[in-house]
């Protein structure tokens, strides 16, 4: 997994699908990969974050600012999940 520098700025990839299940999770498909992904709702709010302006520091404060919770565990638990969605296509760095 790779690291994502602060200033790294993040948009959902252009074929990603994302679709809402009845259990308030989210079903992301990737046609890159052919893969479907289970998210959480604490997932999604973090993806719609990635608007391709917003930078990674921006994203983990938003969210932190959203839990009402900072810190370096929850830092590196965006980062990561960021991370992730790059390597599953699901984001793009432009």
């Amino acid at each position: 997994m790779s690291t994502l520098a602060d200033e790294t700025v993040l948009s959902a990839a252009p074929d990603c699908v994302v679709r809402e299940l009845a259990d308030g999770g989210y079903l992301f498909y990737s046609p890159a990969t052919d893969e479907l992904h289970l998210v959480p709702r604490t997932g999604f709010y973090v993806f719609q974050l990635c608007n391709g302006v917003r930078s990674v520091q921006e994203i983990q404060q938003r969210f932190e600012d959203a839990l009402d919770e900072g810190g370096d565990h929850v830092r590196l638990a965006v980062t990561t999940f960021l991370a992730r969605l790059i390597e599953r296509r699901l984001l793009v760095h432009p």
